[in-house]
């Protein structure tokens, strides 16, 4: 299991990712696309290998790199993920600007590095986590 970072800017904003490989295979991958400052994510991990923490280390390696200072949000357009984000401590975005849910850097990055657990309803998201651990949770290649 391989993560690598790329960024790029663009004339509509840029761009930063992490990529997760398997055997040189794409097989996941969390973005942050900046735009008019206000900054959107995305995260897809192949159902072949969810619940071995990828999603984490993604954003653990992206937020790393980037640095972004703790208050920067950060934005959903629309949760379709059966509670994963509200795992990562997203609540309900209340800017009036189209996303959905929202999250300081700080807290995400937290979250990501597993140094604190981010949401008003801390037993659940604490079961939630725990679920996540019931299907599983094993890196192949603890390098990363």
């Amino acid at each position: 299991m391989d993560i690598k970072y790329k960024s790029y800017a663009s004339r509509s904003g840029e761009r930063h990712m992490a990529t997760l490989y398997v055997d040189n295979i794409e097989m996941g991958e969390f973005s942050i696309y900046t735009h008019d400052n206000i900054s959107s994510m995305n995260i897809y991990v192949d159902d072949s290998i969810r619940g071995r923490e990828c999603s984490r280390r993604m954003m653990a390696l992206l937020l790393g790199v980037l640095k972004w200072p703790d208050i920067t949000s950060l934005y959903i357009d629309t949760d379709a993920s059966n509670g994963f984000w509200t795992a990562c401590g997203l609540i309900d975005n209340t800017n009036e600007n189209g996303y959905e849910k929202v999250v300081k850097f700080g807290d995400l990055l937290s979250w990501a590095n597993r140094t604190k657990v981010k949401d008003e309803n801390y037993e659940d998201t604490l079961m939630d986590l725990h679920n996540y651990s019931l299907l599983g949770i094993m890196c192949l290649d603890e390098s990363i």
